[in-house]
């Protein structure tokens, strides 16, 4: 599947809702976008259960692999067909190649800790730790790039916390009674005290690749971020295959070959759906729209795999969503205008306001 076809695919929902929803139409398509990404994240964890198993670092090159292709035929479409062309169509422009590296990078580091969690977590446990990256996000802005760090964000983040320690529940604070025996993949206190761990440093990941976007701007188009992440993907990903001896499973079945292919393209056009939804919501709406992910986890956990979430988890998850909607909130509430703006202050609310609706993608949107 081509970039420009999916292009077309997106462009073409997005004109059906828009006809039938105008006002509804951006969070019809976050919402649409959950799917997509939920959707990957179940082909991730089956294709992790085949025999022999596919290891997370496969499934991210192969991931990474189909969504470079993509934008990459995205940006010579686009060269061929326009006259605004996209200059330095591969490796973007040589100021902040370093800063397109480095996103690279951290976003190839998130991503692998997120499918090697998988393995060991429940796609609601998985999805609802992804919900911390607006709290983290904040921080690390704060600290990097000297960004405003909300006191609504502080508080969160504590309280966010016990949200995380209820989802991973350490053995030294609930000891080894409460094993998850009723789960499909039942692991031990101490397999999802790691695991959890394993989710939150890529959500550090994820954070850190928003630093860097941030930092890069509009000094290069935005496929050469998503470039430079598929490529660093591949690379880094091929390497330490290689460097770990792992060997490069290839599908045995057609259904097998399938699920591979989708968990890219589902990744790409849950991108370009939330970013187009992105554009007509504001950060309180579109985060109601994302929490879908969850429901979709949910209901995939029951279907495919008969497991129900923890009682803990359950709590834990709503702690973390209630928080990141109360971040959400109060930045609707910091970038709405007040009084008459000169050109100057409106455009570095606009700025503002864009790199706010960044925070509140999806773990698997942030990290790619």
């Amino acid at each position: 599947m081509t970039a420009s076809a999916n292009w077309s695919v997106t462009e073409s929902i997005t004109k059906a809702l828009a006809a039938y929803t105008p006002n509804s139409a951006g969070l019809l398509m976050i919402a649409l976008a959950q799917l997509f990404f939920a959707s990957m994240s179940l082909c991730v964890k089956l294709l992790g259960q085949v025999d022999p198993p596919v290891s997370a670092l496969e499934l991210v090159v192969v991931r990474m692999a189909i969504t470079g292709i993509c934008a990459q035929s995205w940006i010579l479409v686009h060269n061929a067909f326009s006259d605004n062309k996209i200059p330095n169509p591969i490796l973007g422009p040589l100021h902040v190649r370093s800063l397109l590296f480095a996103r690279g990078f951290v976003g190839f580091a998130a991503i692998s800790a997120l499918y090697y969690s998988l393995a060991f977590l429940d796609l609601s446990d998985v999805t609802s730790l992804g919900f911390l990256l607006p709290v983290v996000s904040g921080l690390l802005g704060w600290l990097f790039l000297n960004e405003p760090y909300l006191p609504i964000e502080r508080y969160s983040s504590v309280v966010s916390l016990l949200g995380v320690v209820l989802i991973a529940r350490p053995p030294f604070l609930f000891g080894g009674g409460l094993a998850d025996q009723e789960h499909h993949l039942s692991s031990s206190l101490g397999q999802r005290s790691f695991a959890v761990a394993v989710v939150l440093l890529s959500v550090v990941g994820a954070s850190l690749a928003y630093v860097t976007t941030r930092a890069i701007g509009t000094r290069a188009h935005p496929m050469h971020v998503i470039l430079a992440f598929s490529w660093c993907s591949v690379v880094f990903g091929g390497l330490l295959m290689k460097a770990l001896g792992e060997p490069f499973v290839l599908p045995k079945s057609t259904k097998w070959c399938i699920m591979l292919v989708a968990i890219g393209a589902f990744g790409f056009i849950g991108q370009i759906l939330l970013t187009l939804g992105l554009r007509r919501e504001k950060v309180g709406r579109a985060s109601l729209g994302m929490y879908l992910q969850m429901v979709f986890a949910l209901l995939f956990e029951k279907i495919f795999f008969n497991s129900s979430p923890h009682v803990l988890s359950v709590v834990g998850a709503a702690i973390i969503i209630a928080t990141s909607t109360t971040v959400a909130l109060q930045k609707d509430k910091k970038t709405q205008p007040s009084g008459t703006l000169d050109e100057h202050d409106k455009l570095i609310q606009d700025e503002r306001e864009r790199f706010a609706r960044l925070d509140y993608g999806s773990l698997e949107q942030r990290a790619g």
